[in-house]
């Protein structure tokens, strides 16, 4: 209780699981050489868990491959920036439980079945068909919008409403993939489609209807009423596989039109 930890493990290819109570702090934690299963941090009451790291030694596409599961059992909690480097489709799944209200709005009846298992309170909505979604001004402290921006024919129509969703001191987590970055430019130069190779889909069904560079992300964020906070672009990156993990970091932070696979921020109203 009240304690925290700021450290690193280096696993050799096994799993970490690090616990706190109440008002706990677990930061700058740093798992490396985690192997192709889950490692998880957990928070009680009032903890803050924040810039954790699991750097996965998995690199073939596979349905093994690391995982970080961040589980919250108490109210006033806070969780960010905890991310997977590396690895093929490595992921973090972060559970938030117990005196937090957590609302779901997705159009898949599947998708709202599987959030409201996991204790959110669900709502189907048309994105694209809705211009006013079922909540009152300024209802929310966080809103998550994740790879969904890319599917909608308005974007900043729903990013409006996320604005006027959020209390004057909440924040949005945003993300969209990027396209363009090096690598896939490469192969549209040399005849290449623009469907992410991860994408078992074709140019003509493709579900992906807007695409953005870094610079008309940013636009859009800013037109719509965002200011960015903080830019996690090294969350997902693609760079030559010699370097080490802190100069792929480093290049896509600076570079993210190149080297960053995904656009992610933390927005706070203009």
């Amino acid at each position: 209780e009240g304690w925290s930890v700021t450290t690193s493990f280096d696993l050799d290819e096994d799993t970490l699981n690090v616990a706190g109570t109440i008002g706990c702090e677990i930061a700058d934690l740093t798992i490396e050489n985690a192997a192709a299963d889950s490692s998880a941090i957990i928070g009680g009451e009032k903890c803050r868990i924040h810039d954790c790291t699991v750097i996965d030694t998995n690199t073939v596409v596979s349905n093994r491959h690391a995982q970080l599961a961040v589980i919250v059992s108490g109210p006033e909690a806070e969780v960010y920036n905890c991310t997977i480097r590396g690895g093929a489709q490595a992921g973090v799944k972060v559970h938030v439980l117990g005196g937090n209200e957590a609302h779901a709005v997705d159009i898949s009846e599947h998708a709202l079945k599987a959030a409201g298992d996991n204790g959110f309170i669900t709502h189907q909505v048309d994105l694209d068909a809705t211009d006013r979604l079922p909540f009152e001004d300024g209802y929310f402290d966080i809103v998550v919008a994740t790879d969904i921006l890319e599917h909608l024919f308005d974007p900043r129509k729903i990013l409006l409403e996320m604005k006027r969703l959020l209390k004057a001191d909440g924040y949005a987590v945003l993300s969209a993939p990027n396209h363009f970055y090096l690598r896939r430019r490469i192969a549209i130069l040399f005849g290449g489609g623009i469907v992410l190779p991860c994408h078992d889909s074709n140019e003509w069904d493709y579900f992906h209807i807007r695409f953005f560079t870094i610079g008309g992300w940013e636009r859009l964020l800013s037109d719509s009423g965002f200011v960015i906070r903080e830019r996690m672009y090294d969350f997902a990156i693609d760079v030559p596989r010699l370097l080490p993990h802190s100069v792929d970091r480093k290049l896509a932070k600076r570079f993210p039109g190149l080297f960053s696979k995904h656009f992610l921020c933390k927005c706070g109203k203009a």
